[in-house]
């Protein structure tokens, strides 16, 4: 169901309007469920989207960066986690928390070109898409869960 608000004169509820996916290009590609749910967290998660073979490839592209396998792009800001006091996540991909502006990598980029990607993005931005900053953000596994770290 979608969020209503009180409407003063009726006592009753009104449906709050859908401000943050557009209705015309969700049409086809998100269930009223799914636009309701963005609406109300500001994601949304849509497993299987993405093919295992093409995540494969960007987990691949990602460790040779992380690890000086291949050359990376001049622009890109390749970020280290300085706060682990373990040392086996101070080496390798364990060790980056975030690459930013991977827009000049071309098997990186190609994440942001996926069609099944742009095809949902368009339900929230409209048919022109543009990219402004790229940022993939890596999260190394948990020692201490309660930290976050």
């Amino acid at each position: 169901s979608v969020s209503g608000e009180r409407c003063a004169m009726s006592g009753g509820l009104k449906p709050k309007a859908m401000t943050l996916t557009l209705a015309h290009e969700s049409e086809g590609v998100l269930t009223q469920e799914q636009r309701a749910a963005y609406e109300r967290d500001g994601f949304l998660v849509v497993k299987g989207l993405v093919s295992d073979e093409d995540i494969e490839i960007y987990r691949k592209r990602f460790v040779e960066i992380c690890t000086n396998k291949k050359e990376r792009v001049p622009s890109m800001l390749v970020m280290r986690d300085i706060s682990s006091t373990d040392k086996a996540n101070k080496v390798g991909e364990n060790a980056i928390t975030k690459i930013q502006d991977f827009q000049d990598d071309p098997i990186l980029f190609r994440y942001c070109t996926h069609p099944k990607i742009l095809r949902y993005a368009r339900c929230f931005t409209g048919k022109e898409i543009k990219s402004v900053h790229t940022m993939l953000i890596q999260k190394p596994p948990q020692k201490q869960p309660e930290t976050g770290r």
